[in-house]
């Protein structure tokens, strides 16, 4: 039997033209050491994507194989699968978050990448006592701070172990964070976010994996966020500053020739 879940991966880049959706379904409880997560995939957009490359982001311990197209034309569908493997039996029974990264180029060559996250059982599923919620940002040209808010809903104290999962268009000052939250604690951790190579317009969802053991389990639990590449107020200003400033470099000119010379 398999749980279904449907992933959207829209790159807002080329959001016109290419979007990439797919659609990956995994065992509702992993019980062997081997197990395979078919995957759905097709290309809404009216655009080819190419070197199309699917990888899993795994927690320590799990292994994947990957997935590669050389091409994914507009509308078409495919159908695969990845192998995923438990190499170390010390692993915890419980919950945890897998990542789908996918990486692409369009026409151009210009690469792209977007990242999407669900959650997996092995062996016993677990319910996180601590959630986390993260906000909406714009980064234009200098860094934002983005607040993760966790909150442990429990009656005792858990070791956090926070992972954030970014597209390669994001970079944040630490994609590791170690954090104790007490009963009924309530946080919020700031996370500096600046852009490389994203094209303004672009659209990237981002993944926190929040992480703890309790008991000879583990249990997870994922904060989703939307980051938004925008133009640059600056950039806009000085451009209209430019261009007024050249037409009325043109009309002096005009005029000192016509009168003066």
């Amino acid at each position: 039997m398999y749980g279904l879940f449907i992933l959207f991966l829209v790159t807002s880049t080329s959001a016109t033209y290419i979007q990439i959706i797919p659609t990956l379904s995994a065992p509702d409880i992993i019980q062997e050491q081997t197990s395979e997560f078919p995957l759905a995939i097709v290309n809404n957009g009216d655009e080819s994507a190419f070197n199309v490359q699917l990888s899993l982001v795994l927690p320590d311990g799990f292994t994947s194989s990957n997935i590669f197209y050389r091409e994914l034309k507009p509308k078409e569908q495919r159908t695969d699968k990845f192998t995923v493997k438990i190499n170390d039996t010390s692993i915890l029974p419980g919950t945890y978050v897998v990542s789908i990264l996918i990486h692409y180029t369009d026409a151009n060559q210009y690469p792209f990448s977007s990242v999407t996250s669900i959650i997996i059982n092995y062996k016993t599923p677990t319910i996180s006592a601590v959630y986390g919620v993260m906000d909406s940002v714009s980064i234009q040209r200098k860094p934002v701070e983005m607040m993760l808010l966790l909150r442990n809903r429990g009656d005792k104290p858990h070791n956090l172990k926070i992972k954030l999962i970014l597209p390669d268009e994001l970079i944040a000052t630490n994609t590791n964070i170690d954090e104790t939250l007490n009963a009924n604690e309530e946080k919020s951790i700031p996370i500096m976010l600046s852009s490389q190579g994203a094209l303004v317009g672009a659209v990237y969802p981002i993944t926190a994996r929040i992480s703890y053991e309790d008991n000879n389990q583990h249990f997870s639990a994922i904060a989703r966020g939307i980051v938004r590449i925008e133009e640059s107020t600056y950039g806009r200003s000085s451009l209209t500053f430019l261009a007024v400033g050249a037409v009325i470099l043109i009309i002096v000119g005009f005029f000192y020739f016509k009168f003066v010379k």
